[in-house]
């Protein structure tokens, strides 16, 4: 039987919200922020109403763990593991990076055998959060983890061994060093509704290869 399914991302000032059940799925982004905890709980009753489900029917929580903004982490994994803890529930971290790259292999084509995707999200302080991902037929395979890194550091990294294609808020950092145009040749941009679905797509993937854990596990 297929799970009910929640999963919440709010590591940017964009509050992303997705749910499926029995085959179905709805989703919904927006502001989220300072007001992503404001509007978190009642945005997810709705889209689990409309799919004639409760939260007391919640198979486990999917949350966006990070890295990203940390009152936004905070907020995911506060609501997630609340929300387990009162079900009985489990949770499934997920890669905040990672939903980046799923956004971009849809569009990019970027399977397997088809390149890596670097994933540059805009940290501020002149920062880069960044990882490197490529997709096997079994899932993504994590071949650098994220990391907080100065937009040189990164480049001088990925110079010999860099991604084939590059997504995220970063990547005008990214662009405006030495390496920056070669290594940024390849780019993609992802708005917040594919970033959404790309999301709940990582979260059935999670559920399913049974990483569920318990609720006491949901750390950013």
């Amino acid at each position: 039987m297929a799970p009910v399914l929640l999963a919440i991302d709010s590591s940017t000032e964009t509050l992303c919200l997705a749910a499926c059940a029995g085959g179905r799925e709805v989703m919904w982004h927006g502001v989220g922020g300072a007001q992503a905890s404001a509007v978190l709980l009642s945005r997810a009753r709705t889209l689990l109403a409309q799919l004639d489900a409760g939260l007391g029917q919640l198979d486990a929580v999917a949350f966006a763990r990070g890295p990203g903004a940390f009152t936004g982490l905070r907020t995911a994994c506060a609501s997630a593991q609340g929300l387990a803890f009162g079900i009985g529930c489990g949770v499934l971290p997920l890669d905040s990076l990672l939903i980046v790259a799923q956004a971009a292999s849809r569009k990019l084509a970027c399977t397997h055998n088809q390149g890596n995707v670097g994933v540059v999200m805009d940290a501020r302080m002149g920062e880069l959060y960044a990882g490197l991902y490529r997709q096997a037929s079994s899932g993504w395979d994590e071949l650098q983890p994220p990391m907080l890194v100065t937009p040189q550091a990164l480049a001088d990294r990925w110079v010999s061994h860099g991604p084939q294609c590059v997504v995220g808020t970063g990547v005008p950092l990214l662009a405006a060093t030495q390496q920056g145009p070669g290594l940024c040749r390849n780019t993609v941009v992802v708005d917040d509704a594919e970033r959404t679905a790309a999301m709940l797509v990582l979260a059935q993937a999670s559920w399913e290869a049974g990483q569920s854990r318990p609720a006491e596990e949901a750390l950013p």
